[in-house]
């Protein structure tokens, strides 16, 4: 998280290369997937040390413990919060999705108070995480 906070600061918007197999993927699994080539996307917040930078990632299932990054996929690191309310016909669904969408959201505002510092820098851009090699997950 630090290296992309520098880089949210001092990056100028220039794009980040990031090493698939050093990111934390323990908490996918291979039977999270139903076929080698399916492309699933996965919210790694509380779940990955890495978290907090990549919040969703989208995974290509290569078989046994390997994914890929689909080709083109990319993640912005961006502070974007998320205003759509939940639709769901259940209310104990919309509840729990309004509360999840409400607390990333406020995750979301803290994470860009700590990463601009000074909130009257201007120099603060937007980027993009491409990602690259082979990631390993659990069985």
């Amino acid at each position: 998280m630090a290296e992309a906070n520098y880089w949210y600061r001092n990056g100028h918007g220039e794009p980040l290369y990031a090493d698939l197999s050093k990111i934390d993927l323990s908490f996918v699994s291979a039977s999270d997937f139903k076929k080698v080539g399916e492309v699933k996307t996965f919210q790694s917040l509380f779940k990955s040390e890495d978290g907090f930078v990549y919040g969703n990632i989208t995974l290509k299932y290569e078989g046994g413990t390997r994914v890929t990054v689909s080709k083109g996929y990319y993640d912005t690191y961006n502070f974007e919060t998320h205003g759509n309310r939940s639709t769901s016909p259940s209310v104990f669904r919309r509840i729990g999705q309004n509360t999840s969408r409400a607390f990333r959201n406020f995750a979301t505002v803290g994470g860009r108070m700590l990463a601009d510092r000074f909130p009257m820098r201007l120099n603060n851009q937007e980027f993009n995480i491409y990602f690259y090699g082979v990631g390993k997950i659990s069985k």
